[in-house]
């Protein structure tokens, strides 16, 4: 069987194409410009509300363990250039002990929602081409998924729509899938590779429980690893959901860009890293 890369079918009425496969430790500055402080975001970025969402609330399953507190936060918003369009819903954590790591977390992750792939979007975009009724708009919710020790996960996702007087314009929205992994201590964003030891074993058991799930699916193909060198090189997009790994964003095409891939912690033990947080979910 061929390499197989990554994904869940989630039915959601939204899903994300935006960031396939990317390393955001070596991300690109972002196309966008947006001016925001530390403290509070700039003109641009206005705070509409502070959402009561159940979903910014500790799991149930999770109840009574240590979890940071995270509120909701809207923001709409405009790029500098007018083309663009933000409603984001997004995370801010409030109760982290280290200030600092807290303030850097919630700026790389709000950062981070508001750049787009849309060459339209940046600030030097030449517009000259689109009629004054053109537009895009980016439409971002999330999930917190675990929450529990020194581990945070998010899972965001929305779509990308192309605009003519308010209206879709495009035979389909762009799904956009995207997900943030925490080490709380340290403050540091976790790829897949700090978690697992990426051998080729250990691949090869995701690539048959993907194959098993959904054996009518083609995934991502290898054949030419320039076009997914980070899936190709075992290097998933991921989140943590309850005691189960979900991996996404490994089809290309837009039905089964929602798909996602659940697999259970305990069936990939033997590969999990001996330093890695998910030991703890493990024991």
């Amino acid at each position: 069987m061929g390499a197989i890369r990554s994904v869940i079918i989630v039915a959601t009425s939204v899903g994300l194409v935006l960031c396939q496969a990317c390393d955001r430790s070596n991300s690109p500055d972002p196309l966008v410009s947006i001016d925001v402080s530390k403290k509070a975001p700039q003109p641009e970025v206005v705070i509409v509300s502070e959402l009561n969402k159940s979903k910014a609330e500790t799991p149930r399953s999770q109840a009574g363990s240590k979890s940071v507190k995270i509120v909701s936060k809207l923001y709409e918003g405009r790029s500098k250039n007018g083309f663009c369009q933000f409603k984001i819903d997004y995370p801010e954590l409030v109760s982290l002990p280290d200030r600092n790591t807290k303030a850097e977390i919630n700026q790389y992750i709000f950062n981070d929602l508001v750049k787009t792939d849309n060459p339209d979007c940046a600030d030097n975009a030449d517009l000259s081409q689109l009629g004054k009724d053109e537009s895009y708009s980016i439409d971002l919710n999330y999930k917190v998924t675990y929450n529990q020790g020194s581990l945070l996960s998010v899972k965001v996702s929305g779509l990308g729509t192309s605009l003519r007087n308010g209206t879709i314009d495009a035979a389909h929205p762009s799904k956009i899938y995207k997900s943030y992994n925490y080490d709380l201590k340290t403050g540091k964003l976790l790829r897949f590779q700090d978690l697992f030891v990426n051998d080729r074993g250990f691949i090869s058991k995701i690539d048959q429980s993907i194959a098993r799930q959904y054996p009518n699916i083609n995934p991502i193909s290898c054949d030419n690893t320039n076009l997914h060198p980070d899936i190709c090189k075992g290097d998933y997009e991921f989140y943590i959901s309850g005691n189960n790994l979900v991996i996404f964003n490994i089809f290309d095409n837009f039905v089964a860009g929602s798909v996602e891939a659940e697999i259970k912690l305990s069936e990939l033990k033997d590969s999990i890293d001996p330093n890695s947080l998910l030991q703890d979910i493990v024991k």
